[in-house]
């Protein structure tokens, strides 16, 4: 069942939902006539006789009667109601209404047809006790804990439809004895209206169920750049025949591996004939047809009977691929609902991979395309290679957060530029430059890019709040990459991470951009097919840096280009530096990001590698180390004592046990990676020792590159300066502490940029004697789960007023006692 901690909802009353949803919609001709008294009364008697039995037959009896009501009088035009009794017994009633095209010359079935069905209703019976909605100040935890427990019913059956169609939002009805509510789902979240009594107006259901029903597929929610392909079409076959295996095309993966010679490419399955419709889909010529054999064997998994298949578009072109089930999808409603497919793209016949997502307008980032849209001719950069990219241009959206990708131009930011390249421009260049002012074609200078961007726009002061606004974006990329905990070694391991940070290295020095987002999931192994000098091929591993839609633009100092005022969310939290996660909005740095590095270098060690760490502790420490969280009263987050110990100490310790080390194949511990995280934490320990130095002497920006370190005399003088200028102010002069080594100033220093970190890591994967057999299996639980756990930090204590209460207390409880106080036992 999907996670419901964050979600956003909105209050309106019918009259608002009806102008801010149907507006758009074509008034049908007959307007419904009004219930008729004797189906309120029969609604009413159903409602009033069932209130003494058992909770399922009640809610149960009252969404057949409200079913047959609109069946008989014929609301529901085109659409056909189907109820469906869920297993649990706490969960709401479901009537799922389909198109009638869908459900003719079908059998009739208890389970939801979740591909094609159009709205939703859920009954329940209770009153106030069982409305998700209600107002929780004045309800006890009993009606709470069963409040939530409907409102992740009724987000699990959302998230189903979201699923297994591709929609921007979802129409349904909650009924709740004599009253109703209508609710709007989307990406951006609930808008849900008041209770609205419709057996009190014979008129609202009728107009409601009318008004739903008329509503055109786009109006209903669904993407109509996404089409539906059916069983027994071209594409459908085509898709089948591509998930069989092919001994001519399909090639081994494992690094290392010499390759047969090439085969033709006649072998491959020809893309069918209506995936190109056009010229601009002519397929393009191909001299590799070969595929990975992991590649072929993850997209034949996503070829389920039971799952649909899809053609989406992508970008302004429209350029198409076919998709079934996702490789990975959101495990929430709300938010971003990021989907992964590995896709076949209709122009060449590939597969390739597609990430479907929402995008928060108030983030104003640079979408992911732009970015590696930058790095396309750079061969330096492990980036995955764009095929296509673009906004969803949703024409019959009618909430302000399905916004087009030509209202987005305005917000967005300019694409990125290199450094080399800053001052280049000339008269010919500026030529090409859009209506907009955007150069296309060519980077923009530095000078433009320093300047301040504008504010997101002020949106219109209203009584009620509006949902965010979220954008639909897709993106088409060449590599369909393996995961990280696929590497065979510990040295194959660094060398993956090391090149995502020269990569990462690179981006920062010539295009002034951070990733933003380093975390487990972005770094990923590409087998590439190398040619030795023989002429023969082999198969070799790149670590490729993923996902850089959160990236951040710097200047040549390491200062951002825009203020740190764009909402950008901070996702990973597992693998941020000890500073981000204390406040989240600070200018991110090289440093934040070496250190999230190291994060995940040190999880994959600690779960894939043998050490000193006893199997029954690898849980307890990667809980406590990665996904243990402090909170303090004001709100604030703060990595757990384990992690700070780590980094601002240097020690590396397990929950309950001593230092860790890891081991070789002959479980001795000297591994080579013991020295690299070693000298890792040195510089780590060094940063927060220096960051720690700054604050204690009250400078300003403890986060600007520091020359050197002021004395005593220094912090002294300044004082006497504050007391010449004001002599009335008191006199406060900090304790000041000794200034820090120079080598430690040295060492914190060194993370200020990549090349420390890039000599550290080659002296260490060079002739240190590397074992070859020390991975191991996943010494993680199969059974756990990865998850935010927030520890309060409760303030202490005063014994003094701790006491008092306990005297009050004392008092009170004398009191009630026949008011007299009770008598001390001897």
């Amino acid at each position: 069942m999907p996670s419901t901690r964050r979600y956003t909802t909105e209050l309106v009353d019918l009259h608002d939902f009806e102008t801010r949803a149907f507006a758009a919609m074509k008034t049908p001709e007959d307007h419904p006539q009004p219930l008729p008294q004797d189906v309120i009364n029969n609604i009413r008697h159903t409602i009033g006789t069932t209130q003494a039995a058992a909770a399922g037959d009640a809610k149960h009896d009252v969404a057949a009667v409200i079913l047959s009501a609109i069946r008989d009088l014929r609301l529901a035009t085109g659409m056909v109601g189907r109820l469906h009794v869920a297993d649990d017994y706490d969960a709401p009633i479901l009537t799922a209404f389909y198109p009638l095209s869908s459900v003719q010359g079908r059998r009739r079935s208890y389970k939801v047809n979740w591909p094609d069905l159009r709205m939703l209703f859920h009954a329940e019976t209770g009153g106030e006790k069982s409305d998700p909605f209600h107002d929780l100040s004045n309800m006890s935890s009993s009606s709470r804990e069963r409040r939530e427990t409907l409102i992740s019913h009724l987000i699990s059956d959302v998230h189903w439809a979201f699923l297994l169609q591709h929609r921007t939002f979802l129409y349904t009805l909650y009924f709740n004895d004599d009253y109703l509510r209508i609710l709007r789902w989307s990406r951006a979240g609930i808008m849900v209206t008041k209770p609205v009594f419709y057996l009190d107006d014979p008129s609202v259901l009728p107009r409601l169920i009318c008004r739903l029903t008329h509503l055109t597929d786009e109006q209903q929610g669904l993407d109509t750049s996404v089409t539906r392909v059916q069983v027994g079409s071209v594409e459908y076959k085509f898709m089948h025949e591509l998930g069989h295996s092919n001994y001519d095309l399909d090639i081994p993966y494992k690094e290392g591996t010499e390759l047969r010679p090439v085969t033709p490419s006649s072998s491959a399955p020809a893309s069918p004939s209506s995936a190109a419709p056009d010229a601009s889909q002519s397929p393009e010529p191909s001299d590799d047809e070969r595929v990975f054999r992991y590649v072929r064997e993850g997209y034949a998994k996503t070829l389920e009977n039971v799952w649909p298949r899809y053609c989406i578009k992508v970008g302004e072109e429209g350029r198409e691929f076919l998709v079934a089930k996702p490789v990975s999808s959101a495990e929430e409603l709300f938010g971003r609902g990021c989907n992964c497919y590995i896709a076949v793209d209709c122009t060449t016949g590939k597969l390739v991979w597609l990430k479907d997502s929402w995008r928060p307008v108030g983030e104003r980032s640079t979408p992911e395309g732009e970015v590696l849209k930058a790095f396309a001719d750079d061969p330096k950069m492990s980036v995955p290679t764009l095929i296509c990219h673009g906004y969803v241009k949703h024409k019959g959206a009618t909430s302000d957060h399905e916004r087009t990708s030509t209202n987005l131009d305005a917000d967005a930011a300019p694409p990125p530029a290199t450094r080399e390249k800053a001052t280049s421009f000339n008269t010919e260049e500026k030529s090409t430059a859009a209506d907009d002012g955007r150069v296309i074609g060519v980077k923009r200078a530095r000078e433009e890019d320093s300047q301040p961007q504008p504010e997101a726009k002020k949106r219109t002061r209203q009584a009620t709040p509006r949902l965010p606004e979220y954008a639909q974006y897709r993106l088409v990329v060449k590599e369909v990459a393996l995961d990280l905990e696929r590497f065979t070694s510990a040295w194959q391991l660094v060398r993956l991470i090391f090149e995502c940070i020269k990569t990462h290295s690179r981006a920062w020095k010539e295009y002034g951009i951070l990733h933003g987002d380093i975390s487990e999931g972005n770094i990923l192994i590409c087998p590439t097919i190398s040619k030795k000098k023989d002429g023969k091929e082999v198969v070799v591993w790149h670590g490729m840096l993923i996902d850089w839609e959160l990236a951040r633009f710097v200047d040549k100092d390491g200062n951002p280009i825009r203020p740190r005022t764009q909402n950008t969310p901070l996702l990973s939290w597992q693998f941020a530096s000890l500073g981000t996660v204390r406040n989240p909005d600070k200018v991110l740095r090289v440093e934040d990001e070496l250190e999230a590095f190291f994060n995940v270098l040190l999880l994959y060690a600690v779960r894939f590698l043998r050490s000193t760490l006893p199997q029954r502790s690898v849980a307890p420490f990667v809980e406590e180390f990665w996904d243990t969280f402090k909170m303090h009263p004001n709100g604030s987050l703060e990595c757990s004592d384990l992690k700070q110990k780590a980094l601002k100490k240097g020690q590396l310790e397990g929950v309950g046990v001593g230092d860790i080390m890891f081991c070789d194949d002959g479980d001795a511990p000297v591994h080579p990676l013991n020295g690299l995280l070693r000298e890792l934490l040195q510089r780590f320990q060094a940063r927060y020792a220096l960051l720690q130095w700054e604050a204690d002497m009250g400078m300003d920006n403890p986060f600007r590159p520091t020359l050197g370190l002021p004395g005593t005399r220094a912090v002294l003088g300044e004082a006497s300066r504050n007391v010449a200028a004001n002599p009335q102010a008191p006199v406060t002069v900090r304790p000041v502490r000794p200034p820090l080594s120079p080598k430690t100033i040295e060492l914190a220093h060194s993370l200020q940029t990549h090349t420390a970190v890039i000599k550290l890591f080659s002296k260490w994967m060079i002739d240190q004697g590397w074992p070859l057999h020390d991975k191991v299996g996943d010494r993680l639980p199969d059974d756990y789960v990865s998850t935010r756990r927030i520890v309060p930090i409760r303030p202490p204590v005063n014994v003094h007023m701790k006491m008092d209460v306990g005297r009050k207390r004392q008092k009170l409880e004398d009191k009630s006692v026949g008011g007299a106080p009770r008598r001390q036992s001897s």
